[in-house]
């Protein structure tokens, strides 16, 4: 990422007299959703090879874009929406510009038990500028929280990864925060996994931004130089924001199972901030049963392929123990 790309989006942050952090209007009725049939949930966007470049055509087939940043990937079993009923419908928050080929290994893991994927993709506008990614929040809060997703649906999972916990953490704070408006989805949220979390300071966003953007050495070093920079100049509106999560994430998470996957040598993420996170959850939130999985060496939102039979293993046996393998709602708490 260029200096030129990073201004281009972030131009709103240079615009700071015109900023607004609401919500946009969005309506089920409005041209970004417009469903064919309320109860198929199809819709006038089709998922064209663009949108899911790398997927193979029955992936493609499987594939139905609800918007610019949401996807739902169906299971191989699962084409005729009818039978989704009695399973759980999997949140996933891929790390940033995450390719579609990797994000398929994810993808995979759930639609292998029969169950549906709603991709939650996120850029670096999102990130950059959080009112950005609160439209990604209100698209995926007025998604799932509709009464025909709700009525075909008995639970959900929310599996985020690097900085796409960040879009989860905007989530979350809007749930808590109109807690009457979205109870039912609430009801419904059964278990969290968090995949290489970048915690630890701007510093760590930083870094996981730069990672995001760029292979080489001199255009990370560049990136996050530039990323220091942005946020002295837009502290108000980013990195105060970015502190607010992080506290909101630490002090006031949702308390359902959860699930952590991180390494000790992972520069954008901070293990000895990860295990305070999990004291802190432990000690406060007991219900919240958290469980982690850490590796001495592994890669950064890359842990699935360096160490995939255990992670597999720790995941299935974290799904089994909130009684999610075989679509049960009744989480063991």
């Amino acid at each position: 990422m260029s200096l030129k790309q990073l201004v281009k989006v972030t131009k709103p942050a240079w615009r700071m007299q015109q900023v607004c952090l609401h919500f946009p209007a969005v309506s089920r009725g409005s041209r970004r959703f417009q469903f064919l049939n309320p109860g198929t949930r199809e819709i006038h966007h089709s998922t064209t090879a663009a949108d899911i470049k790398g997927s193979t055509p029955d992936e493609e087939s499987r594939s139905v874009r609800i918007s610019s940043s949401l996807t739902l990937r169906r299971a191989v079993n699962n084409r005729d929406l009818n039978t989704c009923r009695n399973n759980p419908l999997v949140l996933l928050f891929p790390w940033l510009e995450a390719p579609q080929k990797a994000v398929d290994k994810y993808l995979e893991l759930y639609n292998d038990k029969g169950w549906d994927v709603l991709l939650v993709r996120s850029s670096a506008k999102h990130f950059l500028w959080p009112s950005n990614a609160k439209q990604v929040v209100q698209e995926l809060l007025e998604y799932v929280s509709s009464k025909e997703v709700l009525q075909e649906r008995t639970d959900f999972i929310v599996h985020s990864m690097s900085i796409g916990a960040f879009i989860y953490t905007v989530t979350f704070i809007e749930l808590q925060e109109h807690a009457k408006k979205y109870q039912e989805f609430t009801r419904k949220l059964q278990g969290q996994i968090f995949d290489s979390i970048v915690i630890g300071g701007s510093q760590q966003m930083g870094k996981g931004l730069a990672d995001s953007a760029s292979k080489g050495l001199l255009g990370r070093l560049s990136i996050r130089a530039l990323f220091a920079v942005y946020l002295l100049a837009t502290k108000k509106w980013t990195a105060d924001y970015y502190d607010y999560t992080v506290q909101r994430f630490i002090e006031k998470p949702v308390p359902i199972p959860t699930l952590m996957f991180y390494s000790l040598d992972d520069p954008n993420c901070s293990s000895y901030a990860i295990l305070n996170v999990i004291g802190n959850w432990r000690a406060c939130y007991p219900q919240m049963r958290v469980k982690y999985k850490s590796w001495r060496k592994s890669v950064h939102a890359a842990h699935l392929l360096m160490h995939r039979e255990e992670y597999v293993s720790e995941l299935d046996n974290f799904l089994a123990s909130i009684d999610m393998t075989n679509g049960s709602t009744q989480s063991k708490l």
